[in-house]
């Protein structure tokens, strides 16, 4: 039987998966060069693997908001310089590892748990996006 905690944490799961396919989306969807985005793409990744693990560790409250503000300010420097419009793939991205983060820590699932759930949300949201953009866009 699902308590309250599954229940809550299987939505902010399924929320952090659409706020990372969004994120993807933008970053497809961007008319930059190679370059610039494969530098956006990198500095994002890091930016967000400092933000989960800040997000996931015991040190103490007011390091871990210092933290995570200085990684989420990394990553939307990052995806802001480099891409058009990247700030709205960057404000999805903290948000997507805020939740995920949040998630992770204070939930009765393991973290592989927690993590094959997100990465099933962000599978079946990503194909439904992309067969959507090519029905408007295509031919």
């Amino acid at each position: 039987m699902l308590n309250w905690n599954d229940i809550f944490s299987g939505l902010a799961l399924a929320f952090a998966g659409f706020a990372y396919a969004f994120t993807v989306c933008f970053i497809f969807v961007a008319n930059a060069p190679f370059w610039d985005t494969a530098i956006a793409i990198t500095g994002a990744l890091f930016g967000t693997l400092a933000t989960y693990w800040v997000l996931t560790s015991s040190l103490p409250s007011l390091w871990i908001l210092a933290l995570m503000f200085l990684s989420q300010a990394v990553t939307v420097g990052f995806l802001g310089g480099f891409l058009p419009e990247g700030m709205y793939a960057g404000v999805f991205l903290n948000f997507g590892t805020l939740l995920l983060g949040v998630t992770s820590r204070y939930t009765t699932f393991s973290q592989q748990k927690t993590l094959l759930i997100f990465v099933v949300f962000l599978a079946l949201f990503i194909p439904i996006w992309a067969a959507d953009f090519w029905r408007r866009h295509g031919n």
